[in-house]
């Protein structure tokens, strides 16, 4: 049996993507972000979990000493529940855990080593921002270049373009198996900051008589709490997917509106994580052009895409309140065609990387459990 670690931060389905890892060994979940949390899978099964820590204070010190106090809580985390078995492959969220595994590769304690990038933020802003981003793209790049492979979330992201195995990795997406029930809510999932236009939903939610559940926390949020309309449930930080299927259980339609877009903002190079969750429920959702991904899910009808206007956005929010049945099914249809693409990348690239797949002869293939 083969040993995976994926050392992660949220908001990407981690668990859907440890459970099928899991098929081919042993696969330890380390997340580190605004919540701190690792989990054993083996054989699509969660075998252990660890606590949920609120790391949420420590952002901001994370951002300025480049992600070292999350490599030390990472590495403790490993310690923990991977214990001295040594990985055959460490799969690592961007510079700051991909550092954390190349460390690990020089070690011994690790075979492989698989960057993964998720984001790109371009140099633009205050001096000290700007200098800190090209700080990063630096970090970046380096970490990219000693990996084994680069897998990024978007075509679009920069960083590792010139490695001969860099590859655009598909997430899959869970399937929260909902029974069809009534659905009056709206919901909004992340880290919320004026970009993302909770100020305009709050006001056509408002107008509408929608009441709005928000998952995720920062100090913006308690800037425009008392804008919200009547009925609005704010959840905070959510990581468990049961909880967060209950709540989206309620809701007719996803909010994923990203004010700026074009190469000069972030949202370009990155992926609306959150619409992972919103596809896992078979609930339909309001989309920019912002991320790459975006395109695709207008294409299929999962959603609208539309200027981050309000006109428009109310628009396309009251459309899918009309028309809930077929925008579900082109969700339902969509996640069967990601997840089969899903399960073909992983199946190729562990492959390559010597891990055999599952159903593989026992006696043949890589791992050395």
């Amino acid at each position: 049996m083969a040993d995976i670690l994926l050392l992660q931060g949220m908001g990407n389905n981690e668990r859907g993507w440890a459970r099928l890892l899991s098929a081919y060994g042993r696969t330890t979940l380390v997340q580190v972000s605004v919540l701190d949390h690792a989990e054993v899978w083996e054989d699509g099964r969660r075998v252990t979990s660890g606590p949920e820590t609120d790391r949420a204070a420590d952002r901001r010190r994370n951002d300025l000493e480049f992600g070292r106090p999350a490599r030390i809580r990472a590495e403790a985390m490993v310690r923990e529940f991977a214990g001295d078995r040594v990985q055959d492959l460490v799969i690592a969220a961007n510079h700051d855990l991909g550092r954390l595994a190349l460390r690990m590769r020089r070690q011994g304690r690790t075979l492989r080593a698989v960057l993964f990038l998720t984001d790109h933020f371009p140099p633009r802003g205050p001096p000290t921002v700007v200098l800190h981003r090209l700080a990063v793209a630096a970090l970046t790049r380096q970490a990219a270049r000693r990996a084994d492979e680069v897998w990024a979330i978007s075509p679009r992201i920069p960083a590792g373009r010139r490695h001969p195995r860099r590859f655009t990795v598909p997430l899959p997406i869970d399937d929260f198996g909902l029974p069809p029930s009534p659905r009056d809510r709206v919901a909004y999932i992340g880290f919320p900051s004026p970009d993302h236009g909770l100020d305009m939903l709050f006001r056509i939610c408002g107008r509408r008589g929608w009441p709005v559940d928000v998952v995720g926390d920062s100090p913006y949020l308690a800037t425009i709490r008392d804008a919200a309309p009547p009925g609005t449930v704010f959840h905070g930080v959510r990581n468990d997917p049961a909880e967060i299927a209950a709540i989206l259980g309620r809701a007719f339609c996803g909010y994923a509106v990203y004010r700026t877009s074009g190469p000069r903002s972030y949202s370009h190079f990155g992926f609306p994580s959150k619409s992972l969750y919103f596809l896992a429920a078979d609930v339909p959702v309001v989309i920019t052009d912002a991320g790459h991904f975006n395109r695709r899910l207008a294409e299929a009808g999962v959603g609208r895409m539309v200027s981050p206007d309000e006109p428009a956005v109310e628009a396309a929010m009251a459309d899918i309140r009309e028309r809930p049945a077929a925008y579900q099914e082109a969700a339902a249809a969509f996640r069967r065609r990601q997840n089969a693409a899903a399960e073909a990348f992983h199946h190729d690239r562990l492959a390559a990387l010597g891990i055999r797949s599952p159903g593989a002869d026992a006696g043949g293939g890589a791992g050395h459990g």
